[in-house]
């Protein structure tokens, strides 16, 4: 079975070390390291590093709705998963298009985030042609 491939992008200090310690307990889970090259844009760099599921702060610069709907396009496997720390809360964003609240910040509910996100990816690789739709709710 192959690893839910995960990129943190501007997720900083504290919020930092509780997903990296949420991720690292997973054994089906694992951040990639690789740093974005300067002026390289965040999507084309998830597609040529694979990644399955990219983790972001709310309100970053680089994840406006215009942004994630054209990096969605442009790498439809991708989920985007949007943490808010000061609320406790995140945000599931995927291709179909929809987006979903994960709640409560909690490793169960980021883990099942990544999972689903990375689910959705699967589906729309699976030769059936099964394409997800509807909003996923993790608890």
């Amino acid at each position: 079975m192959s690893r839910i491939r995960i990129l943190l992008v501007g997720v900083a200090g504290m919020l930092d070390e509780i997903i990296r310690a949420a991720i690292s307990a997973e054994p089906d889970m694992a951040i990639v390291e690789q740093a974005i090259r300067p002026g390289d844009e965040i999507g084309a760099h998830a597609r040529r590093q694979r990644i399955d599921v990219v983790i972001f702060t709310a309100g970053d610069k680089d994840f406006s709705d215009g942004k994630i709907d054209h990096m969605l396009r442009a790498n439809p496997r991708l989920a985007l998963l949007s943490i808010d720390g000061q609320r406790d809360q995140g945000t599931l964003h995927h291709l179909v298009p929809a987006r979903g609240a994960i709640g409560r910040l909690a490793q169960s509910s980021l883990t099942g985030a990544i999972r689903a996100g990375a689910a959705l990816k699967a589906r729309r690789e699976s030769p059936c042609g099964n394409h997800a739709s509807g909003k996923v709710k993790v608890k």
